[in-house]
């Protein structure tokens, strides 16, 4: 069981990425935690960072081994990790994109036992601030 984490990324109090001393990455979204390894983090940034919805008939699918993003003509999207979904208005996947991103940029491998404090990186949550504050535009 993890004892302590370092939140990589957040946006609020319900979505944001920590990392725990076993160097596991938590994604929480909500109500639901999704475990990933480093590795995965970073195989999922450049997934997501392909991700371009559509704006008119509204079908989209895009999906590899392990993810998949499929939007609705509804402009619902339904994001899968292995056999983990989670359901976001579209406007919540730049969100998704940009903790991944951030995430995989700050996450360190780590060794098992190895403690970190919970700590939040200031410049991380300022920038997801600005997302949340409208100034953000995706790509």
């Amino acid at each position: 069981m993890c004892q302590h984490i370092t939140i990589l990324a957040k946006y609020n109090e319900h979505q944001w990425i920590a990392q725990c001393e076993h160097g596991t990455l938590h994604l929480t979204w909500q109500r639901t935690v999704i475990s990933l390894r480093l590795s995965e983090c970073k195989r999922l940034a450049v997934f997501l960072d392909a991700w371009a919805p559509e704006s008119h008939d509204g079908m989209q699918l895009m999906s590899d081994d392990a993810f998949r993003l499929f939007q609705d003509p509804t402009g619902r999207v339904q994001f899968w990790l292995y056999d983990t979904g989670l359901q976001l208005a579209a406007h919540d996947v730049p969100v998704l994109c940009k903790l991944v991103q951030i995430a995989a940029r700050q996450a360190e491998p780590q060794e098992w036992g190895a403690a970190a404090p919970i700590t939040d990186k200031l410049e991380t949550y300022c920038e997801l601030s600005q997302m949340h504050e409208g100034s953000f535009s995706p790509n």
